[in-house]
């Protein structure tokens, strides 16, 4: 057994013992009523002088231990604060969160962590285009999708099938909310004449003129996407809880369809988003694609409600003018709803072809709807 020095407060009686074994001075220690005593190294420091390496040991592990529970808080904020993005995406990028505290931190210094939001809107083409694209149509196209008034629309049509991030965007109920709320709030009027503008000149020779003779699948759906636009920002702002669109009768719009909310979705939410985040029916969002030239497949069973009704009704519409893309697949879209929904679910049948007379009662109608979607925003405003 090691020798120990003793500190010269020790007891009086134990002063005899200074130079003797540690065995006796515990066992003194443990006749006299102290604390059981196991080694040394338990003793009081007041009554040996410990090496000053064993504090700093002890002061390491105290560090290491804080660390450890530190760095698990810390682990479990970010797990916390990447389900409430989730669950909101659109987060202030200004706001601060304070974050676990770091090993300085517990140490008594105290900062914040500013979080930024990453969410953006999704954007046409984000993939790039294919090798086969010409200087003069891809100058044209990265001009026509940089330019302000080209995003401020937001156009669903030129994002539907050309765009990862909306791809990513549609797996979200919360974000792709938001993204039909900046959407549908945006001019019609104005997007528009400008979509009609960008879809002449894109033919243009000096354009990408030769990139569709040369039938470019990119430049192709570009086209057809602008020339869209209007038609999907109808029906894509179309809300469960609007009027239903039947401009086939003397009643152009009754009441909204009370049961058409899904579980875990709000009774006024847009059909859009609905269908197009139903992982139980995805067929639900085939529907949207008929201006864009998809015909819907033959195995598509859409839900049967007040939004498909709509969507339809406006589609149909469409089909007065013989040279669009609806014109040809509306029918055979029409005809398989009705199978599933029964024979006088939707108007099969294409709307009188355009005259002065026609045209005004078609304008008249697409009007209501567009009012309708009008009054949400400025009541919701």
């Amino acid at each position: 057994m090691p020798r120990v020095t003793a500190k010269t407060n020790w007891p009086l009686e134990w002063n005899q013992d200074v130079n003797g074994d540690a065995n006796t001075l515990l066992n003194d220690a443990e006749s006299r009523s102290y604390a059981p005593i196991n080694s040394v190294s338990t003793l009081s420091k007041t009554l040996f002088v410990h090496e000053p390496q064993a504090e700093i040991r002890a002061g390491q592990h105290l560090i290491e231990d804080t660390h450890e529970q530190a760095t698990s808080v810390t682990h479990e904020n970010d797990r916390l604060l990447q389900r409430d993005l989730t669950l909101d995406p659109m987060l202030s990028s200004n706001q601060a969160y304070k974050v676990a505290p770091s090993k300085r931190q517990m140490l008594g210094l105290t900062t914040t962590s500013t979080i930024k939001s990453t969410s953006s809107l999704p954007i046409p083409f984000d993939v790039g285009f294919n090798h086969n694209i010409t200087t003069t149509c891809q100058n044209f196209m990265s001009k026509m999708l940089s330019s302000t008034d080209f995003k401020k629309c937001s156009p669903i049509s030129m994002l539907l099938q050309n765009s990862n991030s909306f791809f990513q965007t549609s797996k979200n109920f919360l974000r792709i909310t938001s993204l039909l709320d900046t959407s549908c709030s945006a001019p019609v009027s104005d997007c528009t004449k400008l979509f009609q503008t960008y879809s002449l000149n894109l033919t243009r020779s000096d354009a990408c003129g030769p990139d569709i003779s040369h039938s470019n699948p990119q430049i192709e759906s570009a086209l057809l996407g602008l020339r869209a636009y209007k038609t999907l920002y109808t029906v894509s702002c179309l809300r469960t809880s609007s009027p239903v669109v039947n401009c086939n009768q003397k009643s152009h719009l009754s009441g909204p369809d009370k049961t058409i909310s899904s579980i875990g979705r709000p009774e006024d939410s847009y059909c859009f988003a609905n269908a197009i985040t139903n992982t139980t029916n995805p067929s639900n969002s085939f529907i949207y694609f008929l201006p864009l030239n998809v015909s819907l497949v033959g195995s598509a069973v859409p839900t049967c409600n007040t939004c498909l009704q709509s969507t339809m009704s406006v589609f149909q519409l469409e089909t007065a003018n013989r040279s669009s893309v609806l014109a040809h697949n509306y029918h055979q879209a029409a005809s398989q709803v009705n199978v599933v929904c029964g024979p006088q679910f939707v108007n099969a049948s294409l709307a009188v072809a355009v005259s002065s007379a026609s045209l005004k009662g078609t304008k008249r109608c697409s009007l209501l709807v567009l009012f309708w979607i009008l009054i949400y925003f400025i009541i919701m405003g």
